[in-house]
């Protein structure tokens, strides 16, 4: 879930996109094609491997222990937290303006920081922290703004060897939308066309982690195409990777959603009534938001089953953005702020709602959350009722032996 302030700043990346980009116009996309030959990217990447500084070890969480609870006060503060995730044995953050990102163990500790902007001023705070595996993703930029030199980073928790998938210091290309899965990245960004008369190329690429091998899976130019959705959202799994196509205003706009299979070498259109946006994928499930009905601003979710062709539409009990999917079996939302997390089982159709403040609504707000099956983490910010500009920064946590155990003993 995103803090607001971060959603406001991609959607400032959106609005500045749109405003210098050319009118365009869409070429015919086949339902199922062939992908190309892999190939190198011919991104320039700046692939190389550090040691950094070498972290303590938390012990791992009693799993099978019941509920437990935690929670974290950032002592002076004063600043949202932007982003937060576990790997069930720390919590990690960063926060807005920020340029570190931090740990702490969820079996109590010290506060440690895990990694640093690599430039003067940076932050760590634009794009979501993503863990998979034993690497932690996150998107290191000089300035918040739309075209600022970055490097897209990979830091393994357990080694420390840290990899730069990406480092773009020309101002020419935006900082990707990514997803993870295992040692692979997928990722999709507009970068400076080097063709005659094409102002950007829309491009998605899979990357492995470990051996820096790259392909792209689709390059095209913007000023006569669509473009995948850079400030969307984007999924990968060992076998599949789901992303948003974004088409063009002069043919009416709206999104497309696709499935890449990575082992037969094709793609699917998955939505193409152009209301189909926010994709995610896990397990067998693909799920993204349907924004058919214009009087809804959040509309419904699709989930769809690749195994066995099994189709829901479920109306979210929040006021919601994107879903994220885990576990291959459960589904929960991005709350926009809301202090009220949904999460809905997929094997039984049964919801589960977790209250993630003592507070008002008014009192306080929670910036974001993140979901395990053996952990519950969020953010959540309190403000001074007499000097609303000052607040209180908290993180929390709920541990037990699966999800299903920790949401049925929350109170209703």
């Amino acid at each position: 879930m995103q803090n607001p302030c971060c959603r406001l700043l991609l959607l400032g990346f959106l609005l500045s996109l749109a405003a210098c980009q050319p009118a365009l116009s869409p070429t015919p996309t086949p339902t199922k094609t062939p992908l190309a030959n892999p190939t190198q990217s011919s991104v320039p990447l700046a692939v190389t491997s550090t040691v950094t500084q070498t972290l303590s070890v938390a012990p791992a969480q009693d799993i099978t222990s019941p509920v437990t609870t935690g929670q974290l006060e950032l002592e002076g503060s004063n600043n949202y937290v932007s982003w937060v995730m576990t790997d069930d044995r720390y919590i990690y953050w960063s926060q807005v303006d920020g340029g570190e990102i931090y740990r702490y163990p969820l079996a109590g500790g010290a506060i440690e920081v895990v990694a640093s902007s690599r430039f003067d001023s940076g932050t760590l705070s634009v794009l979501p922290l993503v863990i998979s595996g034993d690497w932690l993703l996150f998107m290191d930029t000089q300035y918040q703004l739309v075209y600022t030199p970055f490097i897209f980073r990979a830091h393994n928790l357990h080694s420390e060897v840290e990899v730069e998938l990406i480092a773009n210091q020309d101002h020419d290309a935006l900082p990707p939308s990514y997803a993870a899965a295992g040692d692979w990245v997928v990722w999709t960004t507009l970068v400076e066309s080097q063709e005659a008369g094409c102002s950007a190329d829309s491009i998605l690429v899979v990357q492995n982690i470990t051996s820096t091998e790259s392909r792209e899976l689709d390059r095209v130019c913007i000023d006569d195409n669509y473009m995948w959705n850079v400030t969307g959202v984007i999924g990968i799994t060992k076998q599949y990777i789901v992303a948003d196509q974004r088409l063009p205003d002069a043919t009416g706009a709206g999104r497309r959603i696709y499935l890449f299979d990575l082992d037969t070498g094709s793609r699917t259109l998955l939505t193409d009534d152009r209301y189909g946006r926010m994709p995610a994928i896990n397990g067998d499930w693909v799920a993204w938001l349907d924004m058919r009905d214009a009087s809804d601003a959040e509309g419904n979710t699709i989930v769809l089953n690749l195994r066995i062709g099994e189709r829901k539409e479920i109306t979210p009990p929040i006021f919601s953005d994107e879903p994220f999917i885990f576990g291959n079996r459960w589904l929960y939302w991005d709350g926009l702020g809301g202090n009220l997390l949904a999460v809905y089982d997929l094997t039984t159709d049964k919801i589960y709602t977790l209250r993630t403040t003592s507070h008002t609504d008014e009192e306080a707000v929670t910036g974001n959350w993140y979901l395990t099956e053996h952990a519950i983490v969020w953010s959540e910010t309190v403000f001074d009722p007499v000097s609303p500009e000052k607040r209180n920064v908290y993180l929390h946590w709920l541990t037990g032996p699966d999800l299903e155990t920790t949401l049925g003993q929350m109170p209703p």
